[in-house]
């Protein structure tokens, strides 16, 4: 039963059809789109390094405002999402989706800086991680920050897009010996060298 005056935000195509009483009528399928606290940059959520937090895109996001940011050489954007938010420590941050889900629908990264969503811009000396090793699907990006300067993630998908996907913000840790002048000495009595390389999750 429908209240009389009820109003939806959106409508599936007839599902069936009928007659009733000389009256001819379509059955849909009908919802109201609850809005998330975060779809738009103005309410970007407040994350600090070593937070994971569940970025979800749901259903509801269909009829939300197309978020109007610019485009990144590091980042990809979809059509609606949500938004993160966290300030720069002069160390640089690695800002992570990659997860052992697929994650293809809401898989978009992208990362601004600025003093205020109307003013983003592409952090510069940014750079994505297009592969996240051991995990089927997410992205991973890699930038410098300042201090107090703020940071904006925004994780999104394509219009009508559902799931959800753990963004990690991680302060990345330099290695010793990340740079060809700073090279480790290897013995050459036999002796083994472990090494690794990890990335962020």
């Amino acid at each position: 039963n429908v209240a009389e005056g009820s109003i939806f935000d959106s409508c599936s195509s007839p599902l069936a059809s009928g007659l009733f009483e000389g009256l001819a009528y379509d059955v849909v399928k009908c919802g109201v789109r609850h809005q998330l606290p975060n779809e738009n940059c103005t309410s970007a959520i407040r994350i600090v390094p070593g937070d994971i937090v569940s970025a979800a895109l749901t259903d509801a996001l269909v009829g939300a405002v197309e978020a109007n940011v610019p485009s990144c050489p590091t980042g990809a954007t979809g059509t609606h999402g949500v938004w993160y938010s966290f300030e720069g420590t002069g160390t640089p941050m690695l800002v992570s989706t990659c997860s052992a889900l697929e994650t293809d629908e809401i898989g978009f990264l992208a990362v601004y800086q600025g003093y205020g969503c109307d003013i983003l811009e592409c952090p510069v000396g940014s750079s994505q991680l297009s592969y996240c090793p051991g995990y089927s699907g997410g992205s991973s990006i890699l930038l410098p920050t300042q201090p107090s300067v703020t940071y904006y993630v925004y994780v999104s998908g394509w219009l009508g897009s559902s799931g959800s996907s753990d963004l990690i913000l991680t302060k990345f840790v330099e290695q010793s010996n990340d740079q060809c002048s700073a090279a480790s000495e290897l013995a050459v009595d036999g002796s083994p060298v472990i090494g690794s390389v990890e990335f962020g999750q």
